[in-house]
């Protein structure tokens, strides 16, 4: 991505990942509260525009979808 970006002129800024409790905060982890309606910890890892959007989900039905839980089942 950097390569294709660098020939194409556009400006490629890097940020460092966010660290909770020592550790990067990964999609996976949040994916994994999601399904599990954790929002009182997923508020600490996503901006509270995600975390309100994401209220809004039927988290319940996104839990049962067998390709989510492939995602999740990843230790972190």
């Amino acid at each position: 991505m950097k390569e294709i970006l660098f020939k194409s002129s556009i400006e490629l800024v890097i940020l460092p990942r966010l660290i909770e409790d020592f550790k990067p905060i990964s999609a996976t982890q949040v994916r994994k509260l999601f399904i599990q309606g954790n929002f009182k910890d997923m508020k600490k890892l996503v901006p509270i525009t995600t975390l309100k959007f994401l209220q809004k989900l039927n988290y319940k039905k996104y839990a049962q979808n067998p390709e989510l839980s492939k995602l999740i089942d990843k230790s972190f």
